[in-house]
């Protein structure tokens, strides 16, 4: 697993990103609760996207929010992180950005 999330590592500022967020949400299913393990590496660059995606549909910022999703219970330890910045999304001022609810 220390390979694949090297190459995530390495491809998150890449035109591959919705793909590597793809890939992270797959890891999380297969994982499970052992996929706590990597959250503190994952989470700081996810958050990163949702503070600064400004692109005009946000897909990888709709992509981070999905994953987050598909993390449920494992993000317990994150939380206090991740509902401001998401919190955040709906004070934005973006008509073109639907949150999914």
């Amino acid at each position: 697993m220390d390979d694949v999330f090297q190459v995530i590592r390495e491809n998150w500022s890449t035109p591959l990103l919705t793909q590597i967020i793809a890939l992270v949400e797959d890891t999380s299913k297969e994982l499970k609760e052992e996929f706590k393990v990597f959250l503190p590496g994952l989470i700081p660059p996810m958050l990163r996207v949702l503070h600064t995606d400004l692109s005009q549909k946000r897909q990888a910022t709709r992509k981070v929010l999905h994953a987050l999703e598909i993390f449920g219970s494992t993000l317990e330890d994150y939380l206090h992180l991740v509902v401001p910045a998401i919190v955040n999304l709906f004070e934005q001022d973006d008509a073109e950005m639907e949150i999914p609810r």
